[in-house]
């Protein structure tokens, strides 16, 4: 199994538009290819779901990433680095979930750098939990400017690098 992460909770994002995009340009090449997005956490995640403790909706997501064998995490930039809630979500499964198997990443964000720094916390939290990366990151900068409220991407630098990185995530 194969899922792609829309890595942020905010309803109407950016990352949930890019995910989806990649979601449908992948969707016939990957097979087994299912869209996670974090706006389906239980809201009561916080308090019901970590240190052991399982909410029957929390349970099936769980059981989601824990089938999955290569993570793809589009993830906004959140005052520099990713959103709380990736790292809350991280911190409330067990480690066998993501260690040994592989992840791509890419950065959304409205500046210059596409989440670059974002990205390479993660990077160190996925090092930490055996989660082996794809090198090759693919960064959106100005991302109100590279897609449609539709969903399409309209900027050509932009489409290059998500096909780039997806030629190198199914090859990974």
């Amino acid at each position: 199994m194969t899922s792609i992460i829309s890595a942020t909770h905010r309803p109407n994002s950016y990352t949930h538009r890019v995910a989806s995009w990649l979601y449908r340009e992948l969707q016939n090449e990957i097979p087994n290819l299912q869209f996670i997005d974090l706006q389906d956490l239980p809201h009561t995640f916080l308090f019901d779901d970590l240190y052991g403790k399982r909410s029957e909706a929390f349970g099936k997501m769980e059981k989601q990433l824990r089938n999955t064998g290569k993570f793809l995490f589009v993830v906004p930039e959140y005052n520099g680095s990713i959103p709380g809630v990736v790292k809350l979500l991280i911190d409330a499964l067990p480690r066998d979930v993501f260690s040994g198997k592989k992840a791509a990443m890419a950065g959304v964000s409205s500046g210059k750098f596409g989440n670059l720094r974002g990205l390479e916390h993660l990077n160190g939290i996925f090092n930490y939990i055996q989660l082996h990366t794809l090198p090759f990151r693919a960064h959106l900068p100005r991302i109100e400017t590279v897609i449609s409220p539709e969903g399409e991407i309209t900027d050509a630098a932009a489409e290059k690098e998500l096909r780039i990185l997806m030629e190198r995530f199914a090859a990974f």
